[in-house]
C-alpha cells in the first residue's frame, strides 16, 4: 500500500519507513508541510500518517490549499494527539482513522497502518 508519512523527526521517520517497507508498503516521507503538500497533490495514498505537531505548524498552509479535503476518503493515523483531539478541521472522520496519544511508540504507529 502507498503510505504518506508526515513527521519532522528524522530518526522516527526513518524507523517508521523501514518498518513499513519491511511489511511491503511503499512510503513517501515528508519532513514538513511543503513536502506533504507535494506528496498529497501528486498521488493518492492508501493511508496517511500524520504527526499532529507537524500538522499544527503547517496548518495555515494546509487550510489555504484545502489539504484536509484531499484526504477525505483516505484513512489517517494521527499520532502525538492530545486527549481532546477528534479530527482535523474540515474533514469528517474516516472509519479507518486511528488516533494515537503522545506516548505512542513507533511499533504502535506502524501497527496503526
Amino acid at each position: 500500500m502507498k503510505v504518506v508519512l508526515l513527521d519532522e523527526s528524522a530518526k522516527r521517520r526513518q524507523t517508521i519507513t523501514e518498518k513499513l517497507e519491511s511489511r511491503g508498503h511503499v512510503v513517501t516521507e515528508c519532513r514538513g508541510s511543503s513536502e506533504f503538500l507535494d506528496a498529497i497533490s501528486s498521488q493518492t495514498p492508501g493511508k496517511v500518517i500524520i504527526d499532529l505537531d507537524a500538522w499544527k505548524r503547517g496548518s495555515a498552509m494546509f487550510r489555504y490549499f484545502d489539504i484536509s479535503k484531499r484526504i477525505l476518503g483516505t484513512p489517517v493515523v494521527f499520532f502525538n494527539a492530545h486527549e481532546t483531539f477528534a479530527n482535523i478541521a474540515d474533514r469528517p472522520r474516516h472509519d479507518g482513522d486511528v488516533i494515537l496519544p503522545r506516548s505512542s511508540s513507533v511499533d504502535i504507529i506502524v501497527d496503526g497502518v
